[in-house]
């Protein structure tokens, strides 16, 4: 792919994801159940934890690490997600911009002022 269909391509994407964000950023209300209902967190854990581990808690989601509202978390979790996605598409996009400028500028002429000039005796 040439190095100007990949920057054009690295940016949509970045900006395809930026409504998702936007949505978890500004959201009302909690979006995703297993956050705050317990008996879903409690369904989702169970694929990887043990049931017995499971039985005596009756918190969901990020009650058991936080004490912040369900809300916040989810708006702290998409800021975080914002500039994560910034900070490394930016890093992409700077790499493949600057592979590409360094591979159009390698067969630049160099200016009059820096060139050693012989003259050409064959042609008097």
């Amino acid at each position: 792919m040439k190095p100007l269909y990949k920057i054009f391509y690295i940016f949509g994407s970045g900006m395809l994801i930026t409504p998702a964000c936007g949505l978890i950023i500004f959201a009302s209300d909690p979006l995703y159940a297993t956050y705050s209902q317990p008996d879903a967190f409690t369904q989702a854990m169970a694929l990887c934890v043990p049931p017995d581990v499971l039985q005596n808690m009756n918190l969901g989601g990020p009650q058991l690490f936080l004490n912040m509202p369900l809300v916040y978390d989810q708006q702290a979790a998409g800021i975080i997600m914002k500039v994560l996605q910034e900070l490394i598409y930016g890093g992409v996009l700077a790499k493949v911009f600057y592979h590409w400028y360094n591979k159009e500028n390698k067969g630049i002429d160099p200016l009059p002022s820096q060139q050693t000039l012989t003259p050409n005796y064959e042609r008097g």
